[in-house]
């Protein structure tokens, strides 16, 4: 088996013991994401999802935390992650890749389980309760203090209903590992045989997001990634693509629904093309005079909605304009 599997959770939930079970049983490559490099985690996430990616082309690759962590133990421990919309851009190459994301849920008796490790091994911290609380809300729902940032917004309705999340409990799943890992054998498989196939390519860099759940095209231009090289659509700390994420933040907009296609980067209109055919009842919205002369060019612009493109926004103080423009294009 190949592919993509990020298990993120609390400290003393059966994570890290989860994940390299799933290595063992599917021969696959394990990977171990810590606070490194406090001041770089964009960079240090980014990097090393670049590199479980290379890998994932021939074997399963199994991230023990990921955007998830940087979210929830900045918020609880530090005050905030100085990056709140970094998870939105990684879970969108994540859904690019067909990847599944498992979150370890807090088990009966978890303090004195956790209580009990830090007897046993080194711990970052003393206390995880108001970690654990978040995970599980992150999954099921109910967070109702604020939406800084990517995960807090998703924990107001939960990761739950999302078809790329699987819950784990180790008092649950946790008593038949066997069983649960068919199970997440099979939902791999599906999210794999429901995506847009040459994304699952690593060389296919102008797409990002899942085609087998979206309903909106988001066109942009061309790439001007800063984050490495990488030409991932929309994939950069800062500029346009940052600010885009903000508005999408702001509209509490479900990234689920949508791809990113630029269209006049490597095989833009191939794509969107093929996204159309197999979906004839996409939305498109296009951001920018650029892209829509090109979607128009290729007779794609029938049902097109062109929002300002949001560098043109951010530069001309047009916030206000772009964000209305952009609501009534995705609704």
């Amino acid at each position: 088996m190949k592919g993509l599997i990020i298990v993120d959770g609390c400290d003393g939930t059966g994570k890290t013991t989860l994940a390299k079970a799933i290595c063992e049983r599917f021969n696959g490559i394990y990977m171990h994401n810590t606070y490194r490099w406090p001041t770089k985690m964009p960079l240090y996430h980014t990097a090393a999802l670049h590199r479980a990616l290379k890998l994932a082309k021939t074997r399963l690759v199994v991230i023990d935390r990921l955007w998830m962590s940087e979210a929830i133990y900045a918020e609880v421990y530090r005050g905030g992650s100085p990056w709140p919309h970094m998870g939105r851009m990684i879970d969108r190459i994540v859904r690019k890749h067909a990847g599944l994301y498992i979150l370890t849920l807090s088990p009966e008796g978890h303090k004195e389980r956790f209580d009990k490790l830090k007897t046993e091994r080194e711990e970052m911290y003393d206390n995880v309760e108001a970690v654990r609380i978040r995970y599980d809300e992150l999954f099921h729902g109910g967070f109702a203090l604020h939406d800084r940032d990517y995960a807090q917004q998703l924990s107001v309705h939960g990761m739950k209903h999302r078809h790329d999340v699987i819950g784990y409990r180790l008092d649950v799943e946790g008593t038949n590992i066997p069983q649960f890992l068919n199970f997440v054998e099979g939902a791999l498989m599906e999210r794999q045989m429901n995506q847009y196939e040459p994304a699952l390519h690593l060389h296919t860099k102008n797409f990002a997001g899942h085609l087998g759940d979206a309903d909106t095209i988001i066109v942009g231009d061309q790439t001007n990634s800063k984050m490495r090289a990488l030409e991932w659509p929309w994939y950069d700390i800062g500029n346009s693509s940052l600010f885009l994420s903000e508005c999408l933040h702001d509209l509490h907009f479900d990234e689920t629904r949508a791809v990113y296609i630029n269209a006049n980067s490597g095989n833009g209109g191939l794509y969107i093309g093929d996204c159309l055919r197999h979906s004839p009842y996409m939305k498109l919205v296009v951001l920018g005079q650029l892209a829509f002369d090109t979607v128009k060019h290729l007779r794609m612009d029938r049902t097109a909605v062109r929002c300002m493109h949001p560098s043109a926004a951010k530069r001309f103080n047009k916030r206000d304009e772009f964000m209305q423009e952009l609501k009534g294009a995705l609704k």
